[in-house]
């Protein structure tokens, strides 16, 4: 999948993460470096793609407790992910 230097860097955000796993755009912003006001359209563009998938819901690792919604690994976003530099 051919992404933009931004796309890149956002998916970056979900590195060492495994398919399934999500947060937020506050949390992609700040584990990828993109500044949040261009992060919401690279992830918006990568859903697009394939690469992430906006979950409704999602649950905290620890105690399984709903955190609201957010955007998802997916097997081509780890694929994606397993090729960048």
């Amino acid at each position: 999948m051919k992404l933009s230097e931004t796309e890149g860097k956002a998916l970056k955000a979900w590195a060492n993460c495994e398919v399934g796993f999500g947060f937020g755009f506050k949390v992609a912003a700040e584990r990828s470096g993109v500044p949040s006001h261009q992060i919401r359209r690279a992830v918006r563009s990568l859903a697009r793609k394939g690469a992430l998938e906006f979950q409704r819901t999602l649950f905290d690792e620890y105690d399984g407790a709903m955190v609201g919604a957010g955007y998802v690994l997916t097997e081509s976003g780890l694929t994606s992910l397993e090729q960048l530099p």
